[in-house]
């Protein structure tokens, strides 16, 4: 307060640069805060898709040595007519997500407002998928077991960012993977 008990009047440019930059700046967090939701799902799925394809290359060998060994004592052709080509290792291409991770992702899309299992549930049956009744809301239950949702009332969903998370939630459990 200046010395002679006035307060300075606001400056209307200043003030329209403060709300710029508070709206950039919320705007910027918001957009990091996905950012950090999408690591996090990129890093489950390349968990996933690496136990995949060591079980899928184990499988590949297995079935090999079998069909080897068949045909070694000429017992009969392990392949059958449905299955014209032989089994393949793993191949990396893009997969869609899971319904776990897509009910992440909707509620990511959402933040910071809620989501619903029911609005999630009709998204994906509309994708074709026949899913559970249940499944979606299963699926929220889950990830806010892990830290990454919250409830609020009886149908509200809300996507935690990283930074608001509790210790010990998922994001600890990614920060700490090799």
């Amino acid at each position: 307060m200046p010395r002679d008990g006035f307060q300075p009047v606001p400056d209307p440019t200043a003030e329209r640069f403060r709300a710029a930059h508070n709206d950039l700046f919320a705007k910027w967090s918001a957009a990091q805060h996905r950012i950090m939701a999408a690591k996090e799902i990129i890093a489950a799925q390349e968990i996933a898709i690496t136990a995949d394809e060591a079980e899928m290359n184990d499988c590949v060998e297995k079935a090999n040595k079998l069909d080897e060994a068949a045909k070694l004592l000429g017992v009969f052709d392990l392949l059958d007519e449905s299955q014209k080509e032989p089994m393949v290792a793993a191949d990396q291409d893009a997969e869609e997500l899971s319904i776990k991770d897509y009910v992440l992702a909707h509620a990511m899309a959402a933040h910071p407002g809620p989501t619903r299992a029911s609005v999630i549930r009709d998204e994906v049956r509309a994708l074709g998928h026949d899913i559970h009744d249940k499944t979606i809301g299963m699926s929220l239950y889950r990830w806010s077991q892990k830290g990454v949702l919250r409830r609020e009332g009886k149908a509200d969903w809300y996507y935690i960012p990283p930074d608001e998370r509790a210790p010990g939630s998922v994001q600890d459990a990614f920060n700490d993977a090799p």
